[in-house]
């Protein structure tokens, strides 16, 4: 897991690039694993550690709508891959789960083997993300 060095708060949210009121301090802002993730109730993303509130506002969330349905159209005709919303956690790089606001996968490159049912962001390969 990559982690964020930094000494104080400021450097912390500067290196994060996220307000101040998103990131959780429990756990101690450095120490968040996959499962602390897992286990809080809130809708978050792991970062270097760093457990951060997910935030979208009401442009974002329709733009996310709309990219979805028109991916979804096109993916009825065309059988490529299929969409998820801002809620399916991808895991980028070990101790590095996101929530895009859109993601596709591909069929081609979709591990479905290697994807347990239970794990909430155990297939990490997206094609496109919108965040």
């Amino acid at each position: 897991m990559a982690m964020i060095s930094t000494a104080t708060v400021a450097e912390l949210l500067d290196a994060l690039h996220v307000p101040p009121q998103r990131v959780l301090l429990r756990p101690a802002p450095g120490l968040a694993t996959e499962d602390d993730l897992l286990r809080n109730p809130r809708l978050c993303e792991l970062i270097d550690g760093v457990l951060v509130e997910k935030a979208m506002g009401w442009y974002e969330s329709r733009l996310a709508a709309v990219l979805i349905g028109v991916l979804d159209r096109f993916l009825e005709q065309h059988d490529l891959g299929f969409v998820l919303d801002g809620t399916g956690m991808i895991r980028v790089d070990p101790g590095q789960i996101r929530l895009p606001d859109v993601s596709f996968f591909a069929w081609e490159r979709f591990p479905i083997a290697s994807c347990a049912v239970n794990e909430s962001f155990d297939c990490q390969f997206p094609l496109i993300l919108y965040e």
